[in-house]
């Protein structure tokens, strides 16, 4: 995925599971917020 910095962005993700999976986008070694 690529966008201009600064823009927002929208990456959906569905996860399931007991107990509850936690999601986190990272780019190298820096989670995106």
């Amino acid at each position: 995925v690529e966008i201009i910095e600064g823009l927002k962005a929208v990456l959906p993700c569905t996860t399931m599971g007991n107990p509850k999976p936690s999601v986190s986008w990272i780019k190298g070694e820096t989670v995106v917020k």
